[in-house]
C-alpha cells in the first residue's frame, strides 16, 4: 500500500528565496545601523561590520544551496521504501528512495506532543530533515508520517 503526503506549497527557487529574505534584510539593517548610529567607531571606520556581514552571508548561501525542501513523501509498504521528492537550489527537482531496512528516524516533538521535526538517517548520516514550518506539511500529515515511520523503521537514539 502506498501513502502519499504532499507539502501544502510547492517548493521552488522563488519560494526558497522569499523564505530567506528576512535574514537578508536583517543583515542589511545591521550594516545600516552600524553606519548610522556609530559612524565614528573603529568598527565602522575599518568596515569590519561589512566583512562580518559578508562572511555570514557566504555561510548562509552555502547552507541555502545545500538545503533540501521536501515537496512530497511516498511511503510504500509493498516495496518497503520511503521515496522523497524534494527541491534543492543547487540541483533542482530531485527524487531519492530509501529502503526500510537502512532508514532510521529521529522524531522531535514540541508542546502537547506536536511533531516539530523528523530526521531521516541512513547509516548514521543525515539524509533529510522534515520540518513542519519549513516544508509546509499539514499537522495531520506530519502525525500520520510519524505513526507510519514508528511502525516500520527503527527509531534512532541521538
Amino acid at each position: 500500500m502506498q501513502y502519499s503526503f504532499k507539502s501544502l506549497t510547492q517548493h521552488n527557487f522563488k519560494s526558497i528565496f522569499i523564505r530567506h529574505l528576512p535574514r537578508l534584510f536583517f543583515t542589511l539593517a545591521f550594516i545600516g545601523a552600524v553606519q548610522f548610529f556609530f559612524p565614528q567607531s573603529n568598527i565602522a571606520k575599518s568596515n569590519t561590520h561589512i566583512y562580518i556581514a559578508l562572511i555570514s552571508e557566504v555561510i548562509a548561501l552555502f547552507f541555502l544551496l545545500n538545503d533540501n525542501s521536501i515537496n512530497e513523501i511516498i511511503i510504500d509498504t509493498v516495496k518497503r521504501e520511503v521515496r522523497f521528492f524534494y527541491y534543492n537550489l543547487h540541483q533542482g527537482q530531485m527524487e531519492k528512495a530509501y529502503s526500510f531496512t537502512i532508514l532510521k528516524v529521529n522524531i522531535e516533538t514540541g508542546k502537547k506532543d506536536a511533531v516539530t521535526k523528523i530526521d531521516f538517517y541512513t547509516k548514521k548520516l543525515l539524509g533529510f530533515t522534515l520540518k513542519k514550518d519549513k516544508d509546509k506539511f499539514s499537522h495531520q500529515d506530519i502525525n500520520t508520517i510519524k505513526d507510519l515511520l514508528y511502525s516500520i523503521t527503527s527509531p534512532k537514539s541521538v
